[in-house]
C-alpha cells in the first residue's frame, strides 16, 4: 500500500517509510529553495511529483515550461535541477529532436534530468502528423521507466499538442512578466487543475493570461546573479551544442 504524500517531501534517497515533514527540510536542500514565499511551495509540490513518479511508482516526470524569449525558462530549469540534485548536468541539454530522442531512450544513463529547450521542434499541433511528434509522445509512453525528469520549453502554449498538455504532463510552469512588466514570474498549473474544463478551452483557443487560473504564482531570481560561473558553463554548453547543430546543418546542405 502506497503512503499518502501529502503534506510530505522526500530527500530524494530513501524510501517512502523515512519521509520528513515538509516543514522540516534538510539544511542543504533548504539551501537550494530558490521562490520567495515563507513556504517554499512550488519546490515541495516538485519534490512530491518527483517522490511519486520517480521513487514509488517506478515512471518519469514531465514538467512543461512556457514563456516568452527572455522570461525566464532556462533560468526556472536550472533552478529546479539544482534544487533537485545539488548540480547542473551540462551534458542533458538539447534543441533538436534528434538530441532529446538519444537521451531519452538512453537506457545504460537513466535518471536523469533532460533539459529540452526547443519543444517545438517535437511537440507542436501543426506537426500533430508529422514523424517527430509520433516519435517523441511514443518515447514518452514507452521509455517511462528510465525514469528521466522532462524539462521541455515552449513559447506559446496554444501550439502544443493536447495529448502532451493534457495527458503526459505532470504539471506545466508559466514564466512572465507581472507588476508593470517585472520579470521573473512562474505561475504553476497542477494535473488536477489541467482537468479542469475551462481551463482546457482558455489553453487550446490561446486566450489564457500567464497567471490566469493558476495554482500559485511566485517569484523566482535570476540563477545568473545566484550562481554565475554555473550560469557561464551552462552557457558555454548551449553555445557549443547550437554550433554543432549549424555545423550538422550545413554538412547535410
Amino acid at each position: 500500500m502506497k503512503q499518502d504524500m501529502t503534506g510530505y517531501i522526500t530527500d530524494w534517497k530513501t524510501d517512502a517509510e523515512e519521509l520528513k515533514d515538509k516543514h522540516d527540510l534538510s539544511e542543504q536542500r533548504r539551501a537550494r529553495t530558490f521562490t520567495q514565499q515563507k513556504e517554499p511551495l512550488l519546490e515541495l509540490n516538485l519534490a512530491k511529483s518527483y517522490q511519486k513518479n520517480i521513487l514509488e511508482n517506478d515512471e518519469q516526470l514531465v514538467i512543461l515550461i512556457f514563456g516568452q524569449p527572455g522570461s525566464g525558462k532556462s533560468t526556472l530549469m536550472l533552478w529546479i535541477e539544482y534544487f533537485l540534485n545539488g548540480e547542473i548536468d551540462f551534458s542533458t541539454t538539447c534543441f533538436t529532436h534528434e538530441d532529446w530522442a538519444n537521451l531519452s531512450t538512453d537506457a545504460e544513463n537513466p535518471g536523469r534530468v533532460i533539459k529540452y529547450e526547443e519543444g517545438r521542434q517535437t511537440f507542436v499541433k501543426r506537426r500533430a502528423m508529422s514523424g517527430n511528434n509520433k516519435d517523441g509522445k511514443d518515447i514518452l509512453s514507452i521509455f517511462r521507466a528510465l525514469n528521466n525528469v522532462h524539462f521541455i520549453n515552449f513559447q506559446n502554449i496554444a501550439d502544443v499538442e493536447e495529448d502532451v498538455l493534457f495527458y503526459h504532463a505532470d504539471g506545466i510552469l508559466w514564466t512572465h512578466t507581472l507588476f508593470e512588466g517585472e520579470k521573473g514570474y512562474v505561475s504553476a498549473y497542477s494535473p488536477k487543475t489541467l482537468k479542469n474544463e475551462t481551463l482546457r478551452k482558455k489553453i487550446t483557443e490561446g486566450t489564457l493570461r500567464p497567471g490566469e487560473k493558476s495554482d500559485l504564482t511566485t517569484k523566482f531570481p535570476r540563477f545568473d546573479k545566484q550562481y554565475p560561473q554555473i550560469w557561464k558553463e551552462y552557457e558555454k554548453s548551449k553555445t557549443d551544442n547550437l554550433r554543432t547543430i549549424r555545423d550538422k546543418y550545413v554538412e547535410d546542405n
